[in-house]
């Protein structure tokens, strides 16, 4: 027999007071008056030896009744448990999710998140399951519940942290939401396929809470039965932050010659910062001596600056810019690309005059607007004004408005033999025998329609120059009204694709393949004679989405921010690409490689694969405001979070192994619940020592 609280045996010294009360002996305390006695001197009563005890069976039962009691408060149970989770036994699922993101960098925030998930491993018992994730702007696994069953009682907890400590912040942005509804699924589906008796779900979330973190996802989301959040917020105290950002586009392209004139950059204080004299320089890689003359600056806490970034000293090596005299400096450094100005060459043929006010030649002119990037460069050909030596090849794009001489139809059939793509509109029907010449077939037949004004009432939303359309805002065309237009039949043209329809029926885009490149025929022109498409506010969209479909504008940004995905494209045969990363770690990519993910922010660079290409990365906004989030934020959005410190519950409940024990100890008494017993027994022995002190002394008055 085994106690689960044998302290409670010191009860038994209880038992000595009934041996002192058989022991004690006292005088009568009523006397009678006696009229023959009152003359008799009294004599005192005959007294026994203190040490001779008396009524030995009642103070027996008494003895016994004392040790019963005590005995069931002692609670007793017999046999020896094990400490093993059976079938149905409730037990624990926790998984412990750590923050590695860009904010965790700051000095101590991640010994600090250590110690929370030490904690968190250790106040769990032997039955308990455990798994380890860490999270930015994804999750990943560490320490899985599989190890954490295989593994010794006294070494699971070891183990998990040995692998989360190989584990260090990076720098993406924090997703609570994002991951707060993965490990949610993680759980449900370790109970669902092997979690047999596994009945209570924990999350424990160790993070800064940063009022930058991303919280998407978390309202409205449908919490399981029985699952508890427990935050674990790691902190820094009340220090301040100044973070620095580039505006204007994103890509980089504030306006055209911005290279030359500066960018604009924005400076934040943090609202508790103790600093409002900053200085911001440009900086060497690896480096944060400012080089050249920086610029002072004065922000108040909780305001922000504007300013133009001071001019480039140093050579080519200054790539960044650093603000200087801020308590916080993880997110101080902003790398910088500018763009270079490409010049793009689009050939226009038609016999039309860009001064017209009213011709195709005129509105094309004017949407060919000059960017930051690109520099439109329209090379009109009129009649049979002969091309160039090399201006065919230069051009990037092609532009043919009907009518056109035939010469023009065969530098668009050179033209498309070479890959490239062509624009052509029709403003009648004489285009027939070049255009049937073209597409490869014997007769074309082309007329106007006769049908009045049209709109267009349907359009091919799949295809890709007018996928971007296709969003309800974007796709109402019905406004522009057509006057003229002529009509085609696309199934005599072999590959030939309809991609827009007028409500008569008729295609208004078709797309032609022919040899290796492509045709966009327009069967209606966009100049007022035809339509009113040019004075529409589709107008340059859609003819950028050409450009774009065929290649001439190629969209790579200069600026990406960390986690986002690169665009390469694939590589083609003999070619060797090499991605060079921050640091001058060099990979030379395999060519089914399009996609390049980027990690940290710096400078980047893409060579073998055509012009090399450089592009910064710098680290999210919202990533420098560590300033902490509300703290019933994510109640309000109904996360189902449970307060509770870990170090009171770890300090309580000590090594895990000895909980488990008292836990299963306490279980197996708990079946047995051998302290009613003894409490019966002692209640039983009880009512029999009342009935022999009750006759005893009816007997011993009977006999005096």
């Amino acid at each position: 027999m085994s106690l689960l609280a044998p302290l409670f045996l010191a009860g038994l010294a209880a038992m000595v007071a009934p041996v002192l009360w058989h022991l004690i002996r006292r005088r009568p305390q009523e006397t009678a008056p006696f009229p023959t006695l009152m003359f008799l001197e009294p004599t005192p009563p005959r007294m026994t030896k203190r040490s001779r005890l008396e009524d030995l069976l009642l103070l027996a039962l008494r003895l016994l009744m004392l040790a019963l009691v005590a005995l069931a408060f002692a609670r007793p149970y017999f046999g020896k448990p094990t400490v093993t989770a059976s079938s149905g036994e409730e037990t624990r699922k926790r998984l412990v999710l750590v923050d590695v993101s860009a904010s965790l960098q700051r000095p101590g925030l991640w010994d600090a998140a250590l110690e929370r998930a030490e904690a968190a491993l250790r106040e769990l018992t032997a039955p308990d399951l455990a798994e380890v994730w860490v999270f930015d702007e994804s999750m990943r696994q560490v320490f899985g519940a599989e190890s954490w069953r295989q593994g010794p009682v006294a070494e699971r907890a070891t183990r998990a942290l040995d692998a989360l400590r190989k584990e260090k912040p990076g720098w993406k942005s924090t997703w609570i939401g994002r991951a707060l509804v993965s490990s949610v699924e993680q759980l449900e589906a370790l109970r669902t396929t092997g979690g047999a008796g596994i009945d209570k779900l924990e999350v424990v979330l160790i993070s800064d809470f940063q009022a930058g973190s991303h919280l998407d996802g978390l309202a409205g989301h449908n919490w399981p039965k029985g699952l508890e959040v427990k935050l674990e917020p790691v902190s820094r105290g009340a220090l301040g932050n100044a973070s620095l950002q580039w505006i204007g586009d994103a890509e980089g392209l504030s306006s055209p010659g911005a290279a030359a004139t500066g960018q604009r950059v924005r400076v934040q204080n943090h609202a508790k910062s103790k600093s409002q004299e900053l200085r911001l320089g440009w900086v060497k890689p690896g480096s944060t001596t400012l080089v050249g003359k920086p610029v002072t600056i004065q922000v108040p806490p909780g305001q922000s600056r504007t300013l133009v970034a001071p001019a480039k000293e140093g050579g080519e090596e200054v790539e960044a810019l650093w603000l200087d005299g801020d308590e916080t400096a993880f997110d101080n450094k902003l790398y910088r690309v500018v763009n270079e100005e490409e010049s793009l060459n689009v050939l226009a043929l038609s016999d039309e005059t860009a001064a017209g006010g009213s011709s195709m030649l005129y509105f094309l002119k004017r949407a060919l607007v000059e960017t930051g990037r690109h520099k439109f460069q329209l090379i009109h050909k009129r009649g049979g004004e002969a091309l160039l030596p090399g201006e065919l090849a230069a051009a990037r794009s092609m532009v043919l408005m009907e009518p056109v001489s035939e010469e023009a139809w065969r530098a668009a059939g050179e033209f498309l033999a070479a890959g490239k793509t062509v624009m052509a509109a029709l403003r009648g029907t004489g285009a027939a025998p070049a255009l049937a010449k073209l597409a490869g077939v014997d007769q074309l037949p082309i007329s106007e329609s006769t049908g009045g004004d049209s709109i267009l009432s349907r359009l091919d939303w799949d295809h890709p120059v007018l996928a971007p359309f296709a969003e309800a805002r974007y796709g109402d065309f019905t406004r522009i009204r057509f006057w003229k237009h002529r009509k085609i039949d696309v199934s005599a043209i072999p590959g030939a694709r309809a991609m827009a329809w007028f409500d008569q029926g008729d295609p208004a885009m078709v797309e032609i393949p022919v040899n290796k490149g492509r045709m966009l025929l327009l069967t209606s022109g966009w100049h007022v004679e035809d339509s009113q498409l040019a004075l529409s506010s589709k107008f340059v969209p859609l003819l950028y989405r050409v450009l774009e479909w065929s290649g001439v504008i190629v969209d790579q940004p200069t600026q990406y921010r960390v986690g986002a995905e690169v665009s390469i494209g694939p590589g083609k045969e003999g070619e060797t690409r090499r991605w060079s990363a921050p640091g001058g770690v060099e990979t030379v990519l395999a060519s089914e490689v399009s996609r390049q993910r980027v990690d940290a922010p710096g400078i980047y660079q893409l060579s073998g694969a055509g012009k090399p290409r450089r592009f910064a990365v710098n680290l999210a906004p919202a990533e420098s405001r560590i300033e902490p989030m509300p703290s019933d934020e994510l109640e309000r959005l109904g996360v189902p979070v449970k307060a509770v410190p870990l170090e009171t519950k770890t300090a309580e409940a000590g090594s895990s192994e000895k909980r488990a024990m008292q836990e299963a100890v306490a279980e197996f008494e708990g079946r047995q619940k051998g302290w009613r017993w003894f409490l019966a027994a002692a209640i039983m022995v009880l009512v029999v020592e009342t009935l022999l002190a009750g006759w005893f002394g009816t007997r011993t008055a009977v006999a005096a």
